[in-house]
């Protein structure tokens, strides 16, 4: 049991990890270009 623990982090999870972030970060973008539309729009 102990071993398991004490072994590198998976690859894969870590891998997964990035692309939420990944995922995260381009909807932020998205969300900020529809504000930015918005306003322009508006304005």
């Amino acid at each position: 049991m102990t071993n398991k623990l004490n072994k590198k982090p998976d690859p894969n999870k870590i891998v997964i990890v990035i692309q939420q972030i990944l995922q995260e970060r381009t909807l932020a973008e998205k969300i900020k270009v529809t504000i930015c539309g918005a306003s322009n729009k508006t304005v």
